[in-house]
């Protein structure tokens, strides 16, 4: 073959000509190239980035033959290896059995790679020609990658290998961790029938810090801390046998009620110090710092909703007998100059009660009243906890007027106002992101009603999390639901006496219409 070395540098020429009759797959023009004595380093046709080897071209082209013949004559180790680890990515067994006759180190490619491949034949044949089962904790990564194909190679792997089995155990153990985290139950439920041990300590596949020995955990423990409860019961933990204040306590790091409640009720003590006090309500304490913590607003108040969870813990942990008893001084002061840096209402007490009211004008019917209560229905349904007054000079109408109250206020509250608030925040979303052609007129006069009917500092914020996805959906519905989903709303009727003094209605009415917690499916519209 002629080579053009006219204006160009003749190893440069030689290098791209051999690339291309190898990618052309012309054997025999690459047998004569060899026969000559001319050298198969590709290098100097590369002018950028990593110099690629004949061998691999040869190998990415799947030509068998081309292969053989380079693998052959190739002398560069690192080439031959470099080969074999793009023959497994392709999981062509043939090239690897090729290669590695020819001189191919099967310990050159991470065993993780090959598990990846999801190909039974090629993992046994590295398996089989001793491939590294330990670097990198290959098992592990496979089972994080939801490899099943993997899981009889493992307990392949424990059975010809006894003695690593301690490290096998330990990858096996390192994904476990890692799906009792995620509340993965089907991978739980495999890992733990290969013999995953849920108690022992150690990394978490996923988690680097875990890496450090101080930091380990355990598959009881990952599941408490991500409150992920179906994992945790099928886990089985046993107050004779494991360490429940531990788990406890990770519970209430993280702020994890359902937890809290179900190791509680399994026999876990809360309060596990040796002076009798509770270390997870220190935890819960102390975390209260944490809190919604951010860079940028470091001297920002926390507000109440801010360290809700965290007071939530603290309330369900003391419910159960918990006894705060501090080790120490310092524990006093942090929790002093947390409270300092939350807003008035997170410390004050019980915030007083909304009064509303409605003097019926002697009419014989409840229109008005129920024209009222229509016109200012939705704000009733976010003021949260409030008592209404009926206020009449004739008892005739208190029992309608409840059944009207009822219908219009309190099965309109709950999940259906809860949903009327997502609905506002995903169209407000949609508008800030120039969205227009999703709006009719209705509905562009329907969001800017919506938008004075939440201009509440409270409801700001929750929007303002939600949009930069600090909060999740599933986050989104349990904070309005703390507050909105159970407001305590009473209805009171007062008769006007005769000196024009309000006297209770002293009726099974006023009975029935007592504090109670409303709760409505009724969809609400936006």
């Amino acid at each position: 073959m002629a080579i053009d070395t006219l204006g160009g540098d003749t190893a440069a020429n030689e290098a791209k000509n051999l690339v291309a009759m190898c990618r052309a797959g012309r054997l025999h023009d690459i047998e004569r190239w060899i026969a000559d004595g001319k050298p198969l380093d590709t290098s100097a046709a590369i002018k950028r980035g990593r110099p690629r080897p004949l061998l691999e071209i040869a190998v990415e082209t799947g030509f068998h033959s081309m292969v053989e013949l380079i693998a052959k004559n190739e002398t560069d180790q690192s080439a031959k290896d470099t080969a074999l680890g793009v023959a497994v990515s392709s999981r062509r067994l043939d090239l690897v059995e090729l290669l590695h006759t020819n001189g191919a180190q099967i310990r050159a490619v991470p065993f993780a790679d090959v598990l990846l491949t999801w190909e039974p034949t090629l993992i046994g044949f590295f398996v089989s020609h001793g491939a590294d089962l330990q670097e990198g904790r290959p098992f592990a990564e496979a089972f994080a990658a939801k490899v099943r194909t993997a899981l009889r190679p493992y307990l392949d792997c424990r059975r010809l290998y006894p003695e690593l089995a301690a490290q096998l155990q330990e990858q096996l153990d390192c994904a476990l961790r890692h799906f009792c985290g995620e509340g993965d139950m089907k991978w739980v439920s495999l890992l733990m029938w290969a013999g995953g041990n849920p108690r022992s300590k150690g990394p978490c596949w996923g988690k680097d810090y875990t890496d450090d020995p101080e930091c380990y955990t355990s598959g009881l423990e990952e599941a408490a801390r991500a409150e992920n409860l179906d994992v945790l019961k099928k886990l089985k933990p046993d107050p004779k046998t494991d360490d429940l204040s531990r788990i406890l306590d990770g519970a209430a790091i993280w702020e994890r009620r359902e937890a809290l409640e179900y190791l509680i009720q399994i026999g876990a003590n809360p309060n596990d110090k040796p002076n009798g006090g509770s270390s997870a309500l220190d935890t819960a304490l102390r975390h209260l710092g944490f809190a919604r913590f951010h860079h940028l607003h470091s001297k920002q108040l926390k507000s109440k909703y801010d360290v809700s969870r965290g007071l939530e813990c603290a309330r369900q942990l003391l419910a159960h007998g918990a006894t705060w008893n501090p080790s120490e001084a310092y524990d006093v002061n942090s929790l002093r100059r947390t409270l300092l840096e939350c807003e008035p209402e997170v410390t004050r007490g019980g915030a007083p009660v909304v009064t509303l009211s409605f003097v019926d004008p002697g009419q014989s019917s409840l229109a008005g009243f129920g024209h009222h209560l229509q016109q200012y229905a939705s704000l009733l349904c976010w003021i949260g906890d409030f008592r209404f007054v009926y206020v009449a000079d004739s008892p005739e109408n208190f029992r309608k007027a409840e059944g009207c109250f009822d219908s219009l206020v309190r099965k309109r509250v709950g999940p259906a106002a809860i949903q009327d608030v997502v609905r506002f925040f995903e169209r407000r979303r949609a508008w800030e992101l120039k969205q227009y052609l999703q709006f009719s007129p209705e509905d562009v006069e329907r969001l800017q009603n919506a938008g004075e009917r939440y201009a509440r500092p409270e409801i700001e914020k929750l929007y303002s999390a939600w949009a930069s996805n600090e909060l999740t959906n599933d986050g989104l519905h349990r904070a309005l639901a703390q507050k909105y989903a159970t407001a305590n709303i009473s209805f009171r009727g007062y008769l006007v006496g005769r000196t024009g003094s309000l006297l209770p209605v002293g009726t099974s009415t006023t009975t029935s219409a007592s504090t109670s917690t409303c709760r409505s499916s009724e969809p609400q519209q936006f």
